[in-house]
């Protein structure tokens, strides 16, 4: 059976350093995230972007709009938005209702505000690797692989998903760490081929369960960044009864890679700003 990687703990320990940072600095930090539309998952996550931002002293507003507002008055809003001093970090949450420019949308965030790295600017930085922090979800995955001493040299990783929040930003995380992965997506012959030989299998495609215990390797470490609804509850990509049986490390949803990654996206407001 595997070992239950608690994210709520991690991600407290990250926030209590945090706090100490800001009250020893004497900080004074504020977030802004926009929401376009009523997507479920995304309350979820600006909830606990605003719990987290509360607990260690930082400033929190929510910018809302529309599903029918026009890209230009979004455009508009959010230049208004980058331009308020005291907003020292902006997220857009992400998804977009499908009628907007996505790319166009994010690059409006300047690189020294863009705590998601998801802008072109900061994406380029970040595959050149000159910039100051990783990806939110990225630094949560190097936390958990630094805490359980995973060196990631030649060890076989497959990850599940090409999104621009998980899929492509690890790639580039991989191949600094000189890992042997591969990558698979809905296109993908025969998937389990590679599944059940990864050592590490992360997953952030967003379908409820879809990773059985019979497609995966024994002792494989299991990351699910998969968040949707079956049955009104929240689920990760992974099917959690079977895969507990067999994985050796798992991180569970809820409670798992959410808390971590928000408290890394709090971590990176903080190096953009001291």
């Amino acid at each position: 059976m595997a070992v239950i990687i608690d994210g709520k703990k991690i991600s407290q320990e990250i926030l209590k350093n945090l706090k100490e940072t800001i009250k020893r600095k004497k900080l004074t930090l504020k977030l802004g995230v926009v929401l376009v539309g009523g997507d479920k998952s995304s309350k979820i996550f600006i909830r606990e972007k605003e719990k987290a931002s509360q607990k260690i002293g930082i400033g929190f507003e929510l910018f809302k709009f529309k599903t029918k507002i026009k890209q230009n008055d979004l455009k508009k809003e959010i230049k208004k938005i980058v331009k308020r001093k005291e907003i020292k970090g902006i997220v857009i949450q992400l998804p977009l209702p499908k009628k907007f420019d996505e790319g166009e949308i994010l690059d409006l965030i300047p690189s020294e505000k863009d705590i998601d790295v998801l802008s072109s600017e900061s994406l380029g930085k970040f595959y050149n690797g000159k910039l100051r922090i990783y990806p939110p979800s990225i630094s949560a995955v190097d936390e958990i692989f630094k805490r359980y001493k995973i060196d990631l040299k030649g060890k076989n990783v497959v990850v599940v998903g090409q999104g621009k929040l998980i899929g492509k930003p690890l790639s580039i995380y991989l191949v600094s760490k000189k890992a042997t992965f591969s990558m698979v997506n809905e296109f993908t012959e025969n998937i389990s081929d590679l599944t059940k030989k990864a050592q590490i299998l992360i997953s952030g495609v967003g379908k409820p369960e879809m990773i059985k215990g019979n497609i995966i390797k024994k002792g494989v470490m299991a990351i699910d960044f998969g968040c949707s609804f079956k049955d009104g509850k929240l689920k990760g990509d992974f099917d959690f009864e079977s895969v507990f049986k067999k994985a050796g490390f798992l991180t569970p949803v809820p409670g798992g890679m959410g808390p971590i990654t928000v408290a890394c996206l709090l971590k990176n407001l903080l190096k953009l700003n001291f």
